[in-house]
């Protein structure tokens, strides 16, 4: 485990390693009387050999062999195979700013927090202008990178501090037996046991210590996945069953459910079954909507109608069985712009409106299910601006959608880049030009907004006189 710490370069993680480290040999050289001391030096021995052989974090900050990264360099250019991207750190900097910008916007927030599980929306609005100058600027970040961040801005307050009570409380389950007995061996009929080998030491407790602090280490500076979550959990509860051990077992007792049992269990059945159905009726839906995704691919790289024809069938399958999920709606509002398209260019009048209204109200669905998300805003703008090839007015509702996104993302370069393709399109240069400089405030190394303002500037972009 220590070897992909350093291969992958985890500075987290070889931090958390060091950290539990010192914390079990400590106790461990204490408990022997450090009569282990070779042990220890042989085995740390090896770790900091292969920490001085391998490249990875720690050996670059002792040895000094990178510079430092600052803070508002630009993003790296190149092939994104070929460049490495922003240095992680200054990432987390700019994303931990953005938490706290969250957690400090409002009375509620700074209690309640935005919300359970809101990060992603939340940051949107509060993101700092920095964000644009990393080569993740165009990332959804639907964790703040740091755990205790992400409670503070999503529950607030109150939310962190029951968290950091609750770690105190595992803390106190793991350290509590070392504390009053310090060669505990666990319990029988409720009395400790010590050691009967006076020569050896328990190592459970301080090992289930030093795993455990490792985790809230990590999540300092990320955020919790599954199986960090059931270690965490596990670790305290270990403690707690070698620490108890029930005084009298009870005789086994014949199975016999009642009515009331048989009703509960029951219920509970049933309610399962709704649940893997639920799961299942979603699970069918994501399929129809991956396929649909797959079917968009190839158009764009082959313009054949076929496809959007049945990426339009499949996800149409997919909101009919999921039409709360704000992806679903938002693709098939564009979706629906396009066959709504080639319907009216192939004389089919009557079906390109209904297909219209199709579009219409599946976008709007998904900017009502996610209302603070501005990537569902961007979708509907796009199909309204492909509906703008049947009637112009399209362009100024799809306008109308952008700004409604940049009231909830003020910082997104695209946003005002969106605008000036809208205006561009509607024949108006002076907002055209004005939109791309906007967007390049914003990010002064935008390609695409580059691009643009120099095929506007361009002589042969000029009307003939």
């Amino acid at each position: 485990m220590f070897i992909t710490l350093v291969f992958t370069r985890s500075r987290s993680g070889l931090f958390a390693f060091a950290v539990s480290s010192a914390i079990f040999w400590g106790i461990y050289l204490l408990k022997t009387r450090f009569k282990s001391l070779k042990t220890f030096l042989l085995l740390n021995g090896i770790f900091l050999l292969t920490v001085f052989t391998f490249p990875n974090p720690v050996r670059e900050i002792l040895l000094r062999e990178k510079p430092l990264p600052t803070i508002g360099s630009s993003a790296p250019r190149g092939p994104a195979l070929e460049v490495p991207g922003t240095e992680s750190g200054l990432i987390r900097d700019i994303v931990w700013r953005g938490a706290l910008s969250i957690w400090r916007s409002s009375g509620k927030t700074f209690w309640l927090g935005s919300g359970p599980e809101t990060f992603a929306m939340a940051y949107y609005q509060h993101r700092p202008a920095e964000h644009n100058t990393t080569s993740e600027w165009e990332l959804l970040y639907n964790k703040a990178h740091n755990e205790f961040l992400n409670y503070l801005a999503t529950t607030g307050l109150l939310g962190l501090g029951s968290y950091v009570v609750l770690l105190g409380f595992m803390i106190y389950i793991l350290v509590k037996p070392q504390i009053s007995h310090p060669e505990y061996q666990g319990q029988v009929n409720n009395k400790p046991q010590t050691n009967p080998n006076p020569g050896s030491v328990n190592l459970m407790f301080p090992a289930l210590l030093a795993g455990w602090l490792s985790i809230p280490i990590t999540n300092y500076f990320g955020f919790s996945v599954v199986i960090i979550q059931i270690l965490m959990f596990t670790l305290p509860a270990i403690a707690v069953v070698l620490n108890t051990s029930p005084e009298n077992p009870s005789p086994d007792m014949p199975f016999n459910l009642g009515s009331s049992q048989i009703i509960g269990t029951l219920l509970i059945l049933s309610a399962t079954g709704y649940g893997l159905f639920t799961v299942a009726n979603y699970w069918v839906a994501d399929t129809y909507y991956a396929t649909a995704e797959k079917d968009v691919q190839a158009f764009t790289m082959t313009q054949e109608l076929a496809y959007i024809s049945h990426a339009y069938d499949q996800l149409s399958q997919a909101y009919s069985l999921n039409p709360k999920d704000a992806p679903i709606a938002a693709e098939l509002g564009v979706i629906s712009a396009n066959m709504a398209v080639y319907l009216t260019e192939a004389g089919y009048a009557t079906p390109a409106a209904q297909i219209i209204n199709i579009s219409l109200a599946a976008s709007q669905k998904a900017v009502t299910q996610s209302p603070y998300h501005p990537n569902y805003y961007k979708l509907q703008a796009r199909g309204m601006l492909i509906l703008s090839l049947i009637d112009p007015r399209y362009l100024i509702f799809a306008d109308e959608v952008m700004v409604k996104a940049q009231t909830i993302s003020p910082t997104d370069p695209r946003l005002p880049y969106n605008r000036a393709i809208i205006a561009q399109r509607a024949g108006d240069n002076a907002k055209t030009l004005e939109f791309l400089r906007q967007a390049l405030e914003m990010k002064p190394d935008f390609a695409d907004a580059i691009g643009k303002l120099n095929e506007i500037s361009s002589p042969s972009a000029q009307p003939a006189p």
